[in-house]
């Protein structure tokens, strides 16, 4: 008979536990999970709200020396079943078989779920439901706002790791970047020389010398025969061909000739008395 008074007093004017008053399906939140990538690992997510609880006077009398515990049950196919692989929290303290108590001189509750691993991705729905020893005064705690059975609805979501993600996006944008410049490189910058070959004789009795630049943007004639050019700087900027010489004691660059009109370029050239015939 007392936990029958309880009931009706409970269920006629108390237990308002409310976050707002919208009756239709209402996500308490949502989990992004994603596999560890590199240093980034997941970590897991709490789902907090506080909700406000109002006990009206009856209430308080009826229950001024006793607690009400709570559990975590999830919705399923066959009813309810005790909540797995789910971690509850009450004011940040996680609870043992994810129950908790409330009695009349509690004003509100943080409460915060904590999906792990191994739960499935998608929606779930989770209820409070009273466990107290003995008791029976209160079936279903209502919770105003969190859907239209008073569940807690989850959802959980599969995700792409956020470092992944950016690895991913920096090397399409790294990737493009370089294409253009290559381009730009190729085409605008450091075109290759409008002649495929250069014909030097040095009169040393060895007879004419070809030199031959496909694709090459200059043609380097030096005596230092540690020159080079790095592969980066091949790739990014293009390639040069050397001719090396002890003949030549200051280096001699030549470049150009490609399209109608543009001349041949000889950069340190009045170092010498060059005799000859520029022939594309």
């Amino acid at each position: 008979m007392k936990n029958f008074c309880k009931f009706l007093v409970l269920c006629f004017c108390l237990a308002v536990l409310s976050s707002c008053g919208d009756k239709s399906n209402v996500i308490y939140g949502t989990t992004e999970c994603f596999d560890d990538f590199l240093f980034y690992s997941y970590t897991p997510i709490r789902m907090e709200r506080t909700l406000e609880i109002s006990f009206n006077e009856d209430a308080q009398r009826a229950l001024a020396n006793e607690e009400i515990v709570l559990g975590l049950f999830q919705v399923g196919e066959n009813g309810y079943k005790p909540a797995k692989n789910v971690c509850l929290y009450v004011d940040g303290v996680k609870q043992e078989d994810n129950q908790f108590k409330l009695s009349v001189v509690d004003t509100e509750v943080k409460l915060a779920l904590e999906l792990l691993d191994n739960v499935e991705e998608g929606y779930h729905k989770y209820v409070l439901k009273e466990v107290t020893p003995g008791g029976g005064c209160l079936d279903v705690v209502e919770f105003v706002g969190f859907g239209a059975d008073d569940g807690i609805l989850i959802k959980k979501e599969v995700v792409t790791n956020p470092l992944k993600e950016g690895v991913i996006w920096a090397s399409i944008v790294l990737f493009t970047l370089s294409i253009v410049w290559l381009l730009l490189s190729r085409c605008v910058f450091w075109k290759s020389t409008g002649f495929s070959k250069v014909i030097i004789d040095y009169n040393d009795g060895c007879g004419p010398r070809i030199i031959r630049l496909d694709g090459c943007y200059e043609l380097v004639c030096t005596n230092d025969r540690t020159q080079s050019d790095s592969l980066i700087k091949k790739i990014f900027i293009g390639r040069r061909k050397f001719e090396v010489n002890d003949f030549w004691e200051k280096p001699v660059t030549i470049s150009g000739g490609r399209g109608a009109g543009r001349r041949i370029t000889t950069l340190g050239a009045n170092n010498y008395n060059i005799i000859g015939e520029r022939r594309r």
